[in-house]
């Protein structure tokens, strides 16, 4: 019957225990070789629990045995205390089974002292198989906190790497915006000495322009002054008639002549704003402003001489209309004079407008402004009578006095007037 029992149910019948399985510990691909060996790991409490429930797993297997085989021999002993005993009549199958039994006891011993020694050498060997697993798991702890060690020293190394790098990067920036503040501080200062120098440069044409106005106004009133008294002079010598229209047209093409500086300014201004506006802005930089600037102030003193020119002219027509009221062409010389100087006013406002505008988005709407103001000067200059204009008013046929119409009266009214 034993060939049928097995090698488990014969371990079991003799109180054997069954062989240990071998304690497989799996790991992963990605963790190292020696991870686990610590206590936090996991891995030496799995050992331990796995160790107790072996140890508690054989000895109630050992526990349960005993109690087995002592139930049979029990019911053994009865039987052959019986026997012994001759309660019972012992046939041959007895008495055989009675050697049989003797010999099994025996065998039973041998087997139980064998299995104790097998089962004392299998722990002797888990023992030392343990001793040897833990000597195992010691060596890769070591191996492992070697490794973490070397991990530890490499990560120390690339961040004292990465620290030398910002710091080398940072001192590179320092050391970059120092350059570019050295660099701004430097055109600082060229602006400014550029600043200066222009400015200099502009008081010093400034000063030139307003000498020279001064000195055309002063010529002019010396020019005035002596064709008044060489007028008067051509007079009482009687020689006045072709002589004094040449005077008159003199006079009116001075006052004309006014507008030619104006013009030649205003040309500079209009050149420079068109080289801003081509660009497609009308934010002006530092250096296009102090150039505008400077040309506004030399077209602002000009308009200035002409319409303290106009201003005269105006006051010498009015004290000539009083002292020679027939002259009625001096009512339109001063009204023509008065027109110039208004328009010469307005032009004034709108160019201070301009530059009050410039670093606003209105700049353009007031330079137009000022376009319109300079067109409106260039009609009413335009519009200054000439000779033969006040010849031709003068013959108009609205006169109130018939005298008008008669070319002699004209020249008598000249020759009046400019004796004066």
């Amino acid at each position: 019957m034993l060939p049928f029992l097995g090698r488990y149910l014969l371990g079991d019948y003799l109180g054997l225990p069954p062989m240990m399985p071998e304690r497989v510990i799996y790991r992963s691909a990605t963790v190292p070789q020696n991870f686990g060996v610590n206590e936090n790991d996991g891995f030496g409490a799995a050992s331990s629990d796995y160790d107790a429930e072996m140890q508690r797993m054989l000895e109630e297997m050992r526990k349960r045995n005993e109690r087995k085989r002592e139930e049979e021999a029990k019911m053994h002993q009865e039987r052959m205390r019986l026997l012994t005993m001759g309660e019972e009549e012992p046939n041959e199958v007895d008495l055989v089974l009675l050697e049989q039994t003797r010999e099994m006891e025996k065998r039973q011993r041998d087997e139980d002292a064998r299995a104790k020694q097998e089962s004392e050498n299998r722990l002797k060997e888990m023992r030392e198989k343990e001793e040897k697993e833990k000597m195992e798991e010691e060596k890769r702890r070591k191996e492992f906190e070697e490794w973490k060690k070397a991990e530890d020293q490499r990560w120390k190394t690339r961040d004292d790497e990465m620290k030398r790098i910002h710091e080398e990067t940072r001192e590179a920036q320092n050391e970059k915006l120092e350059k570019i503040e050295a660099e701004n501080a430097s055109r600082l200062v060229q602006s400014e000495e550029e600043s200066a120098r222009m400015k200099e440069e502009f008081e010093n044409q400034l000063r030139t322009e307003k000498e020279q106005c001064d000195q055309a106004y002063e010529e002019y009133c010396s020019r005035w002054r002596y064709q008044m008294g060489h007028i008067m002079m051509l007079m009482k010598q009687k020689e006045w008639d072709m002589k004094m229209e040449r005077k008159w047209t003199d006079r009116l093409d001075a006052l004309r002549q006014w507008l030619a500086p104006i013009r030649h300014s205003f040309n500079n201004l209009r050149l420079e704003m068109d080289s801003v506006t081509r660009s497609g802005r009308f934010h002006l930089n530092a250096k296009d402003r102090s150039q505008i600037e400077m040309t506004v102030r030399i077209l602002l003193e000009k308009l200035a001489v002409m319409e303290k020119v106009m201003e005269d002219e105006v006051e010498e027509m009015e004290r000539m209309a009083e002292d020679h009221p027939e002259a009625s062409f001096l009512n339109h010389i001063e009204e023509s004079a008065t027109e110039v100087g208004e328009s010469a006013a307005e032009m004034t406002k709108d160019i201070e407008m301009f530059v009050k505008g410039m670093k606003k988005r209105s700049g353009m709407n007031r330079w137009n402004r000022c376009i319109q103001s300079f067109e409106h000067l260039e009609q009413k200059v335009a519009l200054i009578p000439t000779v033969d204009g006040l010849k031709e008013k003068m013959m108009q046929p609205d006169a109130e006095s018939e005298d008008n119409s008669n070319p002699s009266s004209i020249i008598s009214s000249l020759q009046i007037t400019e004796m004066e």
